[in-house]
Order: structure tokens, then C-alpha cells, then sequence
């Protein structure tokens, strides 16, 4: 609704149509073989270091419960969402639009995880390519890489990146607003746990 649509262009019964259809459609499962072993052993590693913030049916999944200054992931999207901003949004009423539900927030919300081995590059400015690098501390995860290849990398669980796709986008973490830093989250594991705890999280 922020980037340029109009009443006159927004056709509610298509919205609702879409709407409708994503929160009722299913992610398709991963489609190679599992380490149902890895599986198991990757299970409770989610359940203390990942579940709380991330899965369905969690009090803070969905919610925006922690500060930046602890996530300490790219602040430039959150600052640029000002108070006068929401403001402007809360003032405009001209149906369908009402902009009633906005709110400043000190945070990034906690977005669920299904299908989760579909949705790389990950973080919410797409900053890092794939699970495994996302378990990375922030100076090991690549600095610089391509998006737009549709090749998948079943080690890692994300797409290729090494190569630049033709019409592809080059992705430079050192840039305003592309920082790959913050959410350690499971960056102190073992590369044994890092290795079960994304086997398991291809099957959410």
C-alpha cells in the first residue's frame, strides 16, 4: 500500500482473493532426501533456540518482543519508519484504505518459518544467502554475493550465489540499508548442531 497504489487501484475482491490464498496454501515439502537421524537430533536444538521467536503457535512469533539493540540486525528500514510516518498513514482514510493498525516499534517482527528452506537470501533486508551462513557469525557471512539463480544449494539450503545469474542482482552487505550483521542466534553451536538443526528445519 506504500508504494504507490491508489484506491481508484486496489481491487479488493483480487486482494482478498490473494490474501485468502496465501494464508491457506501450504509451503511444498523439501523435495530431496532427508537425514531423519539429523532430523531427530536437530528437533530439540530448534526447540531451545528457535522456536520461541519462530514457530507457529508462539506467543512471540509474529510479534515484534525483541529490541534492535539486542538483535542488532540492519536498523536503516526500522529508522526510516518514523513516528511521523505512521502518523501520515493513521490520517489517511479514504476507503478501502485505513491505516488505523500502524505502529512504531523498536524492532523487526519475528516471522514464522514455514517453508523456510524456500525463502533465502534470509534476515529482512535479504542480507544473507542461506541457513548455513545465517548460523555464521556476521564476519564469516559472505560480504558480497549475486542473487537470481534458481539453482539450489542442498548443503547450504539457499540458492547458488557464487556466480552472477544473467539479470541477476549483486548484493553488497557493506552498503547502507544491506548489512548482514545481528541475529547470533545459534551461532555458537557446533558445526555437528548447525548441521541437525538445518536438516530439521527442512522439513518446517
Amino acid at each position: 500500500m506504500a508504494v504507490g497504489a491508489t484506491p481508484e487501484s486496489v481491487l479488493p475482491e483480487s486482494f482478498n482473493r490473494v490474501t485468502n490464498w496465501l494464508l491457506g496454501t501450504k509451503p511444498p515439502v523439501w523435495p530431496w532426501a532427508l537425514d531423519q537421524a539429523k532430523v531427530a537430533q536437530g528437533k530439540p536444538i530448534w526447540d531451545k533456540n528457535c522456536a520461541g521467536c519462530h514457530e507457529f503457535g508462539r506467543t512471540d512469533t509474529g510479534q515484534v518482543t525483541t529490541n534492535i539493540d539486542e538483535l542488532g540486525t540492519d536498523p536503516h528500514r526500522l529508522d526510516s519508519f518514523t513516528t511521523g510516518l505512521v502518523d501520515a498513514f493513521h490520517g489517511f482514510k479514504k476507503p478501502p484504505f485505513d491505516f488505523n493498525a500502524y505502529r512504531k516499534t523498536q524492532s523487526y517482527s519475528n516471522t514464522p518459518t514455514d517453508g523456510i528452506w524456500m525463502r533465502a537470501p534470509y534476515l529482512h533486508n535479504g542480507s544473507v544467502p542461506t541457513l548455513w551462513d545465517l548460523l555464521q557469525p556476521p564476519e564469516q557471512r559472505p560480504q558480497v554475493f549475486f542473487t537470481g539463480s534458481d539453482v539450489y544449494d542442498q548443503q547450504k539450503v539457499g540458492f547458488v550465489t557464487t556466480g552472477q545469474t544473467p539479470g541477476g542482482f549483486k548484493y553488497d552487505t557493506r552498503l547502507e540499508g544491506n548489512h548482514n550483521s545481528g541475529h547470533l542466534y545459534g551461532t555458537q553451536l557446533s558445526e555437528v548442531d548447525k548441521r541437525a538443526l538445518i536438516e530439521f528445519m527442512k522439513t518446517l
